[in-house]
């Protein structure tokens, strides 16, 4: 709940400065950041090779655009 409360203020306040677009979900978002960060821990330890964490990298950034 900490990581996904401190994307979430990440968010709003970047909305609130024009850098995330206004039809943002700021929470959903949050949400959605904090699957992907601990997705990433857990496939970094499955030893997924780097293709794989490039795509769910790549896939993340996406989502704030």
């Amino acid at each position: 709940l900490l990581l996904e409360t401190g994307y979430r203020n990440a968010l709003v306040k970047a909305q609130d400065e024009g850098e995330l677009p206004p039809g943002k979900n700021p929470r959903a978002l949050a949400r959605a950041l904090t699957n992907a960060s601990v997705g990433l821990a857990v496939t970094g330890r499955l030893g997924q090779g780097p293709s794989v964490i490039s795509d769910v990298y790549y896939g993340t950034l996406a989502m704030l655009h």
